[in-house]
């Protein structure tokens, strides 16, 4: 994403958003929207080469059944508020389903998804010749200090976006997105 092919994509969006903000007036929320949009995409981005990645070095992580173990991320702050501005950085929660039991060890789940947790915030905040996609915050959870970047959860839903969450979800800003690997 940051040096690759659609660095200049991403250059190209911030460029005519911006050019419909200043020049247009665009309003507030769909400058604010877009830029969610943005840093929901690069993040989709992000994570599929960070996978990738990590798949063509270790394999998939799977559980004994031979199903994929799900990472998911959660935006925070303005990201899950849709309210994501130039200068913001992302926050973000990242868990996983420790009871997944990932194959050959079923102890490593934590180790698994720290390295792609560290991997994806590289692609996402480190500098190129083109610069950064978005500076990425794993500090907003419970605990910094204590707890790891991946917080071991069961998941109660796999999949959901303030369209598919359940009505008490899609009022709350804090609950934000939640998008599966």
């Amino acid at each position: 994403i940051g040096a690759g092919e659609n660095s200049g994509n991403l250059g190209l969006v911030l460029e005519r958003l911006a050019v419909l903000d200043v020049e247009q007036d665009a309003p507030l929320d769909t400058v604010t929207g877009t830029m969610t949009d943005l840093a929901e995409a690069t993040l989709e981005l992000a994570l599929a080469q960070a996978e990738a990645e990590a798949e063509e070095r270790h394999g998939p992580p799977l559980d004994a059944q031979a199903q994929r173990v799900q990472m998911w991320i959660v935006g925070m702050g303005k990201l899950g508020a849709m309210e994501l501005n130039y200068s913001s950085d992302i926050d973000l929660i990242v868990l996983f389903d420790p009871w997944a039991g990932i194959l050959p060890d079923v102890h490593n789940g934590v180790e698994i998804f720290s390295r792609l947790t560290r991997r994806l915030v590289r692609i996402m905040q480190d500098r190129t010749s083109d610069g950064y996609v978005f500076r990425t915050d794993l500090r907003l959870r419970p605990d910094p200090s204590r707890l790891p970047t991946e917080t071991p959860v069961r998941p109660r839903w796999t999949r959901a976006t303030t369209t598919h969450a359940p009505t008490n979800e899609q009022t709350n800003p804090m609950l934000y997105y939640l998008l599966q690997s």
